[in-house]
This record gives C-alpha cells, structure tokens and sequence, in this order.
C-alpha cells in the first residue's frame, strides 16, 4: 500500500517506477491528507501487522514524523 498527500502526483513518480518493469510489484494507491489522518494510520498497521509493505509520499518534508508548518 502506498498513502500519498497527493494522489496526482503520487502517480506520476510511480508511473516512472513502474517503467522498470518486473522490478516492481502492484501496489493500492491511496489518499492521505488531513481529512483521511484518522482511518489511514489504523489500515496502514492492520497491513504492517499481516506482513505487507506500507509506503508514504509527502509532499514536502516527513510530516509523519514531524510537520514545522503552524496548523
């Protein structure tokens, strides 16, 4: 699974990933911004704890480990 701020642009970077060919596995895309916060963090450990990869794409910085920005 892969949470992405930015869907749009999350497809574009993988789009270029996924020109490598049989390197790269299908993966879910989703959406993960301030609205979705509460559900994605539980999904994303139901799949950590079954084993599976879960990968994040922020738009600027590592806001799930620390966002500078005033909320």
């Amino acid at each position: 699974m892969v949470a992405a701020e930015d869907t749009r642009a999350a497809k574009i970077l993988l789009g270029h990933v996924d020109s490598l060919g049989s390197l790269t596995r299908p993966r879910k895309l989703i959406s993960y911004f301030e609205a979705t916060k509460p559900d994605v963090p539980t999904r994303s450990c139901t799949r950590l704890q079954a084993g599976q990869s879960v990968a994040v794409i922020s738009e600027a910085g590592m806001p799930g480990v620390s966002d500078p920005a005033p909320t």
